[in-house]
């Protein structure tokens, strides 16, 4: 079982190149576990975080939604809360990786952006943002989507929001930081269906010293005008006993900052 140190270890052993690859399959393969028992919370809506995950570790859940063809948005899907962390963590409670699975490690600041080096798991994910925004350090408010590219039912469950990711000629402008919602959204997705995630993705420049706190500063220069990127990325648990995490990475998509 990975620890949250070896995923660490895994994520940053890249290349000096401006950006980088990561190899998933190498960093989760070793991301499995047993299956913990625990009190699960339902709602009817899945709450939407600020473009974040959670990094608490948590077990899969069975899909409770019926398969449906098409797209749906997390908001369509049952929502449920994360237990203690203390109850789900560690050897003894079979302590896997989590919805976020360590991704606020996988983008830092002014480091080099990773990139995705082939679909994972039968799964994709898109990103849909404008394709040219104001270089005043705004928000910017699109969508991600995950498609089941497979020919067989996914099932399982993810964060309520993927980790997104700005960038510049490679390198790490801002991601997304903070305190983050707690609850996942189960996946039921027939071959061909997807689900979309509402993300947000501030337009400024952050820093190593950013990455120090809980939370980045408040007031963060803007990135400016030019050319930059956008990507995603969320950590997918499917119901397998045993299974571990897929994460499953987007593209980086153009953004040009006027």
């Amino acid at each position: 079982m990975a620890t949250e140190s070896e995923l660490r270890n895994e994520f940053h052993a890249a290349s000096d190149a401006p950006t980088r690859g990561i190899d998933t399959a190498a960093v989760l393969t070793r991301a499995r576990a047993r299956r913990t028992p625990r009190l699960v919370a339902f709602s009817s809506l899945a709450v939407l975080a600020v473009a974040g995950v959670t990094t608490l570790g948590i077990t899969s859940l069975p899909g409770l939604l019926p398969s449906r063809g098409g797209a749906q948005t997390a908001a369509d899907a049952p929502s449920y809360s994360e237990p203690d962390p203390g109850t789900v963590k560690g050897e003894d409670s079979g302590g896997r990786v989590g919805l976020g699975g360590g991704l606020e490690q996988l983008n830092r600041c002014a480091q080099p952006v990773t990139v995705p080096t082939a679909v994972s798991g039968g799964l994709s994910l898109s990103v849909e943002f404008p394709t040219t925004a104001s270089a005043d350090g705004s928000v910017v408010t699109g969508t991600v989507r995950m498609t089941n590219t497979g020919s067989t039912r996914i099932t399982g469950s993810t964060a309520s929001s993927p980790f997104m990711t700005l960038s510049r000629d490679g390198i790490v402008s801002w991601h997304s930081n903070g305190p983050m919602d707690s609850r996942g959204v189960l996946i039921d997705l027939a071959p061909g269906a997807s689900v979309d995630y509402t993300a947000e993705v501030r337009l400024v420049v952050c820093s190593a010293q950013d990455e120090t706190g809980d939370g980045f500063r408040e007031a963060l220069p803007p990135l400016g005008p030019g050319a930059a990127a956008i990507s995603a990325a969320i950590v997918f648990l499917p119901d397998a006993p045993g299974a571990g995490g897929t994460l499953v990475m987007s593209r980086l998509v153009p953004v040009d900052l006027r």
